[in-house]
């Protein structure tokens, strides 16, 4: 009787699982065709079954800050449930480094820099690979005027991604920061080699053109920049 019984429980536990998986696949495909309402609906009905779904909050979170808002009051509170999320995350695993870096990407949206350096630093701990975390930590960085650390992480990131033309354009803006425009000239022709179509990086060239003396250059990449279409001018990868 007492096998039975077992068995029995068993596959209730299994059943389970099986309902779990199906509605955080299920979440993950809404999420992934941008339909992030459906998505947040899922991943939120899933953590009622299972509280202590880490991976469920962790997702959730990007859903928080992902879903459309119209208002600004809306975005501010959308932005406080991702971060009870992520916390919650962390309190069922502490050793989630994505957790810590969409805390740190949360905080950086905020313009809170030091608690962004905070969280950031244990992403980068737990995985010093995370090339996303060390791009964010690098920006955490320079809103803090801490140059060189910033480039520490950039230059990091660079042996993971040498190409990225996100790090690319980052680097550049803290290249100009700090006044060094041939530097920042040098990334920024990078990045527009391997993204041609992006007009932020014709903007921010020109910007650094101007400030090396060529203004007639700054006109060819500005020119460039507006011939391109608006929905190229978008470059964010922190999560």
């Amino acid at each position: 009787m007492k096998k039975q019984i077992g068995v029995w429980l068993m596959c209730i536990c299994l059943a389970a699982c099986s309902s779990d998986i199906t509605l955080f696949q299920k979440a993950k495909l809404a999420a992934s065709k941008g339909n992030y309402a459906q998505a947040l609906s899922l991943y939120t009905q899933l953590i009622k079954k299972n509280p202590q779904h880490a991976a469920a909050l962790i997702n959730r979170g990007l859903m928080w800050e992902r879903v459309p808002v119209k208002t600004p009051a809306e975005k501010a509170k959308n932005l406080q449930y991702a971060e009870q999320d992520y916390l919650r995350s962390l309190d069922v695993n502490p050793n989630q480094s994505e957790a810590y870096n969409n805390l740190g990407a949360l905080y950086l949206d905020r313009n809170q820099a030091a608690e962004a350096v905070e969280y950031l630093t244990q992403a980068v701990a737990l995985n010093p690979s995370y090339f996303r975390a060390l791009m964010n930590r690098a920006v955490a960085y320079t809103k803090q005027g801490r140059f060189a650390q910033a480039l520490m992480d950039y230059n990091q990131a660079a042996q993971l991604r040498p190409n990225d033309p996100v790090l690319l354009l980052n680097r550049a803006l803290t290249y100009m920061d700090m006044g060094k425009y041939e530097q920042a000239d040098n990334d920024l022709t990078h990045a527009i080699v391997m993204q041609p179509n992006h007009a932020r990086l014709y903007v921010e060239r020109a910007r650094v053109l101007t400030k090396m003396g060529y203004p007639a250059d700054a006109y060819d990449d500005l020119t460039m920049a507006i011939s391109l279409k608006p929905g190229c001018s978008s470059m964010n990868s922190r999560k």
